[in-house]
């Protein structure tokens, strides 16, 4: 900054001087561009989308760029100045970020990217640098299998949990998952209730449009697929988007749709005896068997809950998570008093609801030994 103040000279001498005007010089932008995106869209061409300094920083009116890329291996670094009138390089997008493209470089080359704005003073602050990796062409190899992947589903629902891509294999950090899906409907699903589906007839009676999702990619790494039509037999492509050359090839994954119906039957062949009590012990038990009806299951068995109540008393329950799917099943209800009848049913319980009670059983306990 510069106080400037006037005084006026003849033969006789100086005259005082006028009050001191400050006056600030030119002086290069202040502020940094702020980087969003850094990409490479084809083997010799980089693109970086940013944010201009803010006004009170950029000294005057911004009049160009500085594109700066670097390489440790390259003897001169690339440079470019693009003017912001020059259209075949600068883009103002309609958020008001800024585009900027340099053209020329080398295909499969890692660079640092930097920018500095220019005024009429000169260059401003550099921008932060961000990596980026040339290429025009995906992986030819998907970036895993469909045994990678973890899945789970309902009757209207696809969970997805991809596996973890290394950035070395992408050569890039992913940005997107490109996810592409179409149902089927097989004529075995109209008779078949049980999830325990047998393909036995190829025949497809309906198909559902083909869907396309663009899902960001998450630390978590999982999609999930919504409002889909209960069973159904779903075909879904995953492929991954990436920051610096597009998508990788695409995997494909075939998963059914539950179905949307509670269970119809409940469980049979119900039936409790009193598990025999070493003499001296107070705990009563009874050892209840019983079997599910997968022809009336109609969806995922997730766990039975067992029923018990001596009469006139508060009624009692267990829930029972099976560990294989196909019964018979035995569990223990213990805590019970001694030489008492009690009356047991049990539920089926599945993601699209439960079964009716089964035929109640009775079961007398022993009496307590001496």
């Amino acid at each position: 900054n510069y106080v400037i103040s006037v005084g006026a000279i003849n033969v006789k001498g100086m005259s005082e001087f006028t009050d001191g005007v400050v006056q600030k010089t030119d002086q290069g932008v202040s502020g940094a561009p702020t980087l969003i995106n850094v990409s490479s869209d084809n083997p010799t061409q980089v693109c970086v989308i940013f944010t201009e300094a803010a006004a009170i920083n950029q000294n005057g009116l911004i009049n160009s760029y500085l594109f700066n890329l670097t390489n440790p291996e390259l003897s001169q670094p690339y440079n470019r100045i693009c003017l912001i009138t020059n259209s075949s390089c600068f883009t103002r997008l309609s958020d008001n970020s800024i585009r900027i493209c340099y053209s020329g470089v080398e295909d499969g080359v890692v660079y640092m990217v930097s920018l500095r704005a220019i005024n009429g003073a000169g260059l401003g602050v550099a921008s932060d640098v961000i990596e980026v990796m040339t290429s025009g062409a995906p992986p030819t190899t998907p970036p895993f299998t469909d045994a990678d992947v973890m899945t789970t589903t309902t009757s209207t629902t696809i969970t997805l949990i991809i596996p973890y891509i290394t950035t070395s294999f992408l050569n890039s950090d992913p940005i997107n998952y490109l996810v592409q899906f179409k149902g089927f409907l097989y004529l075995d699903n109209l008779f078949q209730s049980s999830r325990k589906r047998r393909q036995s007839s190829n025949v497809v009676i309906y198909t559902t449009e083909v869907v396309e999702k663009s899902i960001p990619y998450t630390e978590d790494r999982t999609i999930i697929l919504l409002d889909l039509l209960p069973n159904y037999q779903y075909h879904v492509n995953v492929s991954i988007q990436t920051a610096a050359y597009g998508q990788t090839s695409s995997v494909t994954i075939v998963l059914p749709t539950l179905d949307a119906t509670a269970p119809t039957g409940p469980p049979v062949h119900v039936s409790a005896v009193p598990v025999p009590t070493p003499s001296g012990d107070s705990q009563l038990s009874l050892q209840v068997s019983f079997e599910n009806n997968f022809t009336t299951l109609n969806g995922e068995l997730d766990s039975f809950s067992i029923f018990y109540q001596i009469e006139g008393s508060i009624e009692q329950h267990i829930k029972f998570d099976p560990m294989q799917d196909i019964g018979p099943y035995q569990e223990t209800i213990s805590d019970l008093l001694p030489n008492s009848e009690y009356t047991i049913s049990i539920i089926i319980e599945t993601a699209q609801g439960n079964s009716d009670r089964s035929t109640p059983v009775t079961s007398i306990t022993h009496p307590l030994s001496m």
